[in-house]
Parts: C-alpha cells; sequence; structure tokens
C-alpha cells in the first residue's frame, strides 16, 4: 500500500488539476458544534465532510474510506486528559481512496492514535479517532482552515477557568423571579432525589420531573440533583460513561453542568481508584 508521498507522485495530470480546482472551491469551516458534557468547541464532522465532498464533487472528484485497521499496542502516551496522563491503544490505520471522474485514482493510509478519556471508553474512542481522522485529510487534502476569526488564538481568553467564571457570575444578570409553586416543587423533587436510597426510585423521580413542567433554571436545578446522586451509584466506568450521555441528552446549561461536572469527575476519580 502506497504512502501519502508516494501517492502524490502517481497523481495524473487530470486529477492533479481536479485537486487544485477543489482547493480553490473549498472554505473554510467554523467551529459549529460544542461538547456539552466537556464544554470544548469544534467543527462537526458533518459540517468538515458536506464542506470537502461539495467541493471535491464540483471540480470531479470522490474521496473514499476503503477499511482501516486497529495496529500497534497499549503504551503510556504524553497527552494529559482530564483522568490524568493518556494510555494510546493503539491506532487506527484508515486506507483512503481518491477517485477522478476519469477513473484514475490513488490510495494511501492515513494513522491516528487512539486514546481513551473519562467519558470516553475504547470503543467510543476507535470511532471518535476515525472522524478525526477523516478530517484531518480532509483538511490537509483540500487545505481548510482549522479556526474561524472568533476562536482564533488572539482572541482566546487564557484566563484559568476559575477567574472566567468569578467573572461570569459577576456579569451575568439577576435571575427572574420564580414562581413560587414551582419552586416548591422543585424543593420537593430535589428531596425526593436526596433521600432516595438506592437506583430503584429513579424511575418514577425521572419522571416526574419530566412530567413536572418547570421553567429551565428549575428543571436544571433538578436534572443536576438527580445526575449527581445518581453517579453514586454507578458502580463501574462504563455505568458512568451511560450517566453522562444522558447528561448530554438532558442539555444542562451554566451553572448547573459545571456542578454535574465536577461530580462526575469526582466519581470517576473513586471509581478508577477502587479499580487500580
Amino acid at each position: 500500500m502506497t504512502t501519502m508521498s508516494e501517492a502524490m507522485h502517481t497523481i495524473s495530470p487530470e486529477m492533479a488539476a481536479a485537486i487544485v480546482d477543489a482547493q480553490q472551491r473549498a472554505r473554510a469551516v467554523g467551529k459549529d458544534a460544542k461538547n456539552t458534557f466537556h464544554g470544548y468547541k469544534y467543527a462537526s464532522a458533518e459540517a468538515m465532510i458536506e464542506e470537502a465532498r461539495g467541493a471535491l464533487s464540483d471540480a470531479g472528484l470522490a474521496l473514499m474510506q476503503v477499511g482501516w485497521t486497529l495496529e500497534g499496542e497499549r503504551c503510556e502516551s504524553a497527552v494529559e486528559t482530564k483522568s490524568g496522563r493518556g494510555v494510546i491503544v493503539g491506532r487506527v490505520a484508515v486506507v483512503y481512496r481518491l477517485l477522478h471522474k476519469s477513473g484514475a485514482f490513488v490510495e494511501w493510509v492515513a494513522s491516528t492514535p487512539v486514546l481513551p478519556e473519562r467519558g470516553r471508553p475504547e470503543d467510543k474512542a476507535e470511532m471518535a479517532a476515525l472522524t478525526a481522522n477523516l478530517g484531518y485529510v480532509l483538511r490537509g487534502l483540500l487545505l481548510l482552515p482549522r479556526e474561524d476569526a472568533e476562536s482564533s488564538i488572539n482572541q482566546r481568553d487564557d484566563r484559568p477557568r476559575e477567574e472566567t467564571r468569578r467573572e461570569e457570575r459577576r456579569e451575568a444578570p439577576p435571575p427572574a423571579a420564580a414562581d413560587p409553586a414551582f419552586e416548591a416543587l422543585c424543593a420537593e423533587l430535589v428531596k425526593r432525589i436526596d433521600d432516595a436510597p438506592d437506583l430503584a426510585q429513579f424511575g418514577a423521580i425521572n419522571d416526574a420531573i419530566k412530567a413536572a413542567h418547570l421553567p429551565k433554571p428549575l428543571e436544571d436545578r433538578a436534572w443536576s440533583a438527580f445526575f449527581r446522586k445518581g453517579f453514586g451509584f454507578a458502580t463501574s466506568t462504563g455505568e458512568l460513561d451511560n450517566w453522562a450521555d444522558a447528561v448530554v441528552a438532558a442539555k444542562l446549561v451554566e451553572p448547573a453542568l459545571s456542578d454535574v461536572r465536577e461530580a462526575f469527575n469526582a466519581r470517576f476519580d473513586a471509581l478508577e481508584k477502587r479499580a487500580a
């Protein structure tokens, strides 16, 4: 199988002209998505693929993932994750085929490390590596800019997170007064959550929160208590990952999300120490 550099030497003049055309057509892809649980912004795979596919298609080109393999062995990584120093479990090696409408094509292999972390077990890490691999191949092929103006390094806020949180709290407008009946209902739900001795009651509590139709700030308060207590019932990191997925589905906003994230991290650390 050819490498990327070897593949470039086999490109026909027609395909070379088409690649130049595709690069001229491609436009920057902004960071249109946000990881609700971990809080970072990124250019979604869908947005990247849509832009690249349009530019390639208009130029008479198409890119295929022919297949991939998981290679290598577990090894300590220099990458720091939320749970400490990462452990790479291997690399996904993806075979790509770039086709031209004339029938000409080139193939190459691109690899990406598989790096699990808090909230992302090995199977999800492999899928994330495949997505990242495709994104970097498309960026490299079409020279797509990696940042938009709003997220450039010159405008990035590099202050410590706690400092920015204090400023956000100072600048945030005072919350509107809530209906006392809703306040009382929220307090009752939170008490039910705090008093729950085990997970058996959580199905009914989950239904009760949904049926209450609380205003968003109060609903987030109830869900925050629900998840913080629920994390304590998780007996494995796999179960905790399922809770993290539920948090994302709940679409919590600050400050409820910050409280839940901190509780999740604390429980994850406790489970890791117990397993060690």
